[in-house]
Protein backbone atom coordinates (compact mmCIF):
# COMPACT_ATOMS: atom_id res chain seq x y z
CA UNK A 1 0.00 0.00 0.00
CA UNK A 2 2.77 2.65 0.97
CA UNK A 3 3.87 1.74 -2.73
CA UNK A 4 1.16 2.31 -4.40
CA UNK A 5 1.06 5.78 -2.37
CA UNK A 6 4.49 6.56 -3.23
CA UNK A 7 4.03 5.75 -6.85
CA UNK A 8 0.93 8.41 -7.24
CA UNK A 9 1.76 10.99 -10.04
CA UNK A 10 2.73 14.73 -8.70
CA UNK A 11 -0.10 16.09 -11.02
CA UNK A 12 -2.31 13.34 -9.93
CA UNK A 13 -1.90 14.50 -5.88
CA UNK A 14 -2.09 18.70 -6.91
CA UNK A 15 -5.21 18.02 -8.60
CA UNK A 16 -6.61 16.61 -5.63
CA UNK A 17 -5.38 19.15 -3.30
CA UNK A 18 -6.94 21.71 -5.34
CA UNK A 19 -9.78 19.46 -5.44
CA UNK A 20 -9.84 19.80 -1.38
CA UNK A 21 -9.75 22.89 -1.45
CA UNK A 22 -12.29 24.19 -3.85
CA UNK A 23 -9.59 26.40 -6.30
CA UNK A 24 -10.70 26.78 -10.05
CA UNK A 25 -10.29 29.04 -12.72
CA UNK A 26 -14.14 30.30 -12.14
CA UNK A 27 -14.39 32.97 -9.47
CA UNK A 28 -17.64 30.86 -7.34
CA UNK A 29 -16.35 28.87 -4.17
CA UNK A 30 -18.01 26.05 -2.07
CA UNK A 31 -17.96 27.67 1.25
CA UNK A 32 -16.00 24.94 3.06
CA UNK A 33 -16.06 23.89 6.60
CA UNK A 34 -14.48 21.22 9.01
CA UNK A 35 -14.92 17.27 7.93
CA UNK A 36 -18.05 16.24 9.43
CA UNK A 37 -19.64 20.26 10.21
CA UNK A 38 -21.18 20.62 6.75
CA UNK A 39 -24.94 20.41 7.24
CA UNK A 40 -25.31 20.23 3.08
CA UNK A 41 -23.60 18.90 -0.40
CA UNK A 42 -23.54 21.83 -2.84
CA UNK A 43 -24.39 19.72 -5.82
CA UNK A 44 -23.94 22.92 -8.62
CA UNK A 45 -23.69 26.45 -8.64
CA UNK A 46 -24.60 29.24 -12.24
CA UNK A 47 -24.61 32.74 -12.06
CA UNK A 48 -25.28 34.64 -14.94
CA UNK A 49 -22.14 36.97 -16.48
CA UNK A 50 -19.98 33.83 -15.36
CA UNK A 51 -17.84 31.68 -17.76
CA UNK A 52 -15.30 29.60 -16.62
CA UNK A 53 -12.86 31.95 -17.53
CA UNK A 54 -14.85 35.05 -16.20
CA UNK A 55 -17.39 36.27 -13.93
CA UNK A 56 -18.71 40.13 -14.42
CA UNK A 57 -19.44 40.29 -10.83
CA UNK A 58 -19.42 43.97 -9.46
CA UNK A 59 -21.16 47.40 -9.30
CA UNK A 60 -24.61 47.01 -8.92
CA UNK A 61 -25.28 44.78 -11.74
CA UNK A 62 -28.08 42.11 -11.31
CA UNK A 63 -27.32 38.77 -11.83
CA UNK A 64 -28.99 35.53 -10.68
CA UNK A 65 -27.55 32.52 -8.61
CA UNK A 66 -28.91 28.73 -9.62
CA UNK A 67 -27.94 26.41 -6.22
CA UNK A 68 -28.48 22.97 -6.12
CA UNK A 69 -27.52 21.44 -3.00
CA UNK A 70 -28.57 18.51 -0.66
CA UNK A 71 -29.45 19.16 2.74
CA UNK A 72 -28.21 17.08 5.78
CA UNK A 73 -31.06 18.04 8.10
CA UNK A 74 -34.22 18.69 8.42
CA UNK A 75 -35.66 22.32 8.30
CA UNK A 76 -39.12 24.16 8.33
CA UNK A 77 -37.68 27.46 6.81
CA UNK A 78 -34.88 28.41 4.48
CA UNK A 79 -33.92 32.08 4.66
CA UNK A 80 -30.69 33.48 2.66
CA UNK A 81 -27.96 35.83 4.52
CA UNK A 82 -26.19 37.54 1.22
CA UNK A 83 -23.57 40.33 2.11
CA UNK A 84 -20.38 41.12 0.70
CA UNK A 85 -16.85 41.88 2.47
CA UNK A 86 -13.66 42.60 2.12
CA UNK A 87 -10.23 41.41 3.57
CA UNK A 88 -10.70 44.79 5.91
CA UNK A 89 -14.18 43.29 7.03
CA UNK A 90 -15.70 45.82 5.99
CA UNK A 91 -19.28 44.14 4.94
CA UNK A 92 -22.61 44.99 3.72
CA UNK A 93 -25.67 43.43 2.82
CA UNK A 94 -26.40 42.62 -0.65
CA UNK A 95 -29.79 43.74 -2.06
CA UNK A 96 -31.78 40.45 -3.12
CA UNK A 97 -35.54 40.08 -4.37
CA UNK A 98 -36.43 37.99 -1.49
CA UNK A 99 -35.21 36.24 1.25
CA UNK A 100 -37.72 33.48 2.23
CA UNK A 101 -37.11 30.55 -0.21
CA UNK A 102 -40.38 28.52 1.27
CA UNK A 103 -42.75 30.86 -0.98
CA UNK A 104 -40.43 30.45 -3.92
CA UNK A 105 -41.77 28.50 -6.64
CA UNK A 106 -40.04 25.43 -6.43
CA UNK A 107 -38.95 24.75 -3.02
CA UNK A 108 -41.45 23.20 -0.85
CA UNK A 109 -41.23 23.24 2.87
CA UNK A 110 -39.91 21.45 5.19
CA UNK A 111 -37.06 20.37 3.31
CA UNK A 112 -36.13 17.00 4.51
CA UNK A 113 -32.10 15.28 4.57
CA UNK A 114 -31.02 13.68 1.16
CA UNK A 115 -33.47 16.00 -0.86
CA UNK A 116 -32.73 17.72 -3.44
CA UNK A 117 -33.48 21.07 -3.84
CA UNK A 118 -32.62 24.33 -6.46
CA UNK A 119 -33.12 28.20 -5.41
CA UNK A 120 -32.56 30.71 -7.67
CA UNK A 121 -31.33 33.98 -6.06
CA UNK A 122 -31.32 37.28 -7.63
CA UNK A 123 -29.06 39.72 -6.72
CA UNK A 124 -27.41 43.20 -6.78
CA UNK A 125 -23.98 43.18 -7.11
CA UNK A 126 -22.66 45.09 -4.29
CA UNK A 127 -21.06 48.64 -5.01
CA UNK A 128 -18.01 48.02 -2.75
CA UNK A 129 -16.83 46.46 -5.37
CA UNK A 130 -15.95 49.42 -7.34
CA UNK A 131 -13.05 50.50 -5.21
CA UNK A 132 -12.24 46.82 -3.67
CA UNK A 133 -11.70 43.12 -4.27
CA UNK A 134 -14.69 41.46 -2.29
CA UNK A 135 -16.50 38.11 -1.39
CA UNK A 136 -20.20 38.07 -2.14
CA UNK A 137 -21.23 35.08 0.43
CA UNK A 138 -24.79 33.62 -0.14
CA UNK A 139 -25.72 31.44 2.84
CA UNK A 140 -29.45 29.77 2.78
CA UNK A 141 -29.96 29.08 6.50
CA UNK A 142 -32.38 26.99 8.35
CA UNK A 143 -34.21 26.81 11.83
CA UNK A 144 -31.69 26.68 14.15
CA UNK A 145 -29.42 28.98 12.36
CA UNK A 146 -27.66 25.89 10.36
CA UNK A 147 -26.26 26.58 6.97
CA UNK A 148 -27.91 24.09 4.06
CA UNK A 149 -26.27 25.86 1.24
CA UNK A 150 -23.77 28.37 0.55
CA UNK A 151 -21.38 29.76 -1.85
CA UNK A 152 -18.87 32.36 -2.19
CA UNK A 153 -18.87 34.24 -5.29
CA UNK A 154 -15.12 36.73 -6.21
CA UNK A 155 -15.94 39.96 -7.83
CA UNK A 156 -13.03 42.90 -8.39
CA UNK A 157 -13.17 46.48 -10.02
CA UNK A 158 -14.40 46.36 -13.47
CA UNK A 159 -11.10 47.43 -14.75
CA UNK A 160 -9.17 44.29 -12.91
CA UNK A 161 -8.70 40.23 -12.77
CA UNK A 162 -10.16 39.13 -9.70
CA UNK A 163 -7.72 38.31 -6.58
CA UNK A 164 -8.66 36.88 -3.89
CA UNK A 165 -8.82 38.88 -0.28
CA UNK A 166 -7.45 37.28 2.53
CA UNK A 167 -10.19 36.81 4.58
Amino acid sequence: MFMAIKSIPICLAVSIMFAMFGFSYQQAYRCRLPVGDSSYHLISATITGCSEKVCGHYNYRPQSLNMTFTPFTKSDTIKLVAEAYDDDDISENLIVEHDDFCSQEGVMCPIYPGGIYTVNIRFEVSSITSIYQVWSSFRLVGDDGQTVGCLRILSAREEYLPGKPTC
